[in-house]
């Protein structure tokens, strides 16, 4: 994707960044990147937004999956479309300024605390506050199986059996977030136990790469 601007580009860019003022302000207060990182982020947005000019002054979903895909390696469709409902709060076709920002933000400088969050939010797209045994196993399988096996099937419910076991601290029988962040903080790789939801640091590093100014 071109960074480069010509005049004209330039003009659309500030009616673009005019219309998102208000928005721009509180994004600025509640994801503290520096100067640099968020031009350099909405930036691309603006690139993203200017392939399709969508009357909404949103991005596309799909465009959003692309990201996630060609930028951060991270090909699943079915937990792209997770990612966005949780970062959203329900589906839509779009992905507004304020959901992009959040998203850099969390892969970019998120805290422990943030991840958790945002990585269980992922996990429980229903917002049902707990991950049940049915909602385990249906990621579970989205991880290790891709098409219908028997045997897959009973092997991934003994594996939940096991996850639920591990990590559901109160044995209710299901796991909430007070479960899941106390796992996580025992053992910090259990932060991604259901799928990736947050770029491996190469991707990261790759992706600030591109914007990064001496």
């Amino acid at each position: 994707m071109a960074l480069y601007e010509t005049t004209s580009e330039q003009n659309i860019q500030s009616r673009f960044r005019f219309r998102h003022a208000n928005e721009i302000k509180l994004i600025q207060k509640q994801y503290p990147l520096s100067p640099t990182q968020f031009d350099a982020l909405f930036l691309i947005y603006f690139k993203l937004w200017e392939q399709h000019q969508n009357p909404s002054n949103y991005i596309l979903r799909s465009q959003f999956s692309d990201v996630l895909y060609k930028c951060f390696n991270m090909p699943d469709d079915f937990l792209a479309d997770q990612i966005q409902m949780a970062l959203d709060k329900g589906a839509s076709t779009n992905v507004a300024l304020k959901t992009w920002m959040k998203a850099m933000y969390i892969f970019l400088k998120g805290t422990l605390d943030q991840k958790m969050e945002y990585c269980f939010a992922v996990y429980d797209a229903a917002g049902k506050g707990i991950l049940d045994r049915a909602q385990i196993i249906k990621l579970l399988k989205n991880c290790f199986i891709k098409k219908d096996d028997e045997d897959g099937d009973e092997g991934l419910n003994e594996f939940a059996d096991v996850i639920i076991k591990k990590m559901d601290i109160d044995l209710d029988g299901a796991i909430s977030f007070a479960d899941y962040s106390e796992s996580v903080r025992r053992e910090p790789l259990l932060l991604e136990f259901l799928g990736q939801c947050i770029p491996e640091r190469e991707s990261i590093a790759a992706f600030l790469v591109t914007f990064s100014r001496p």
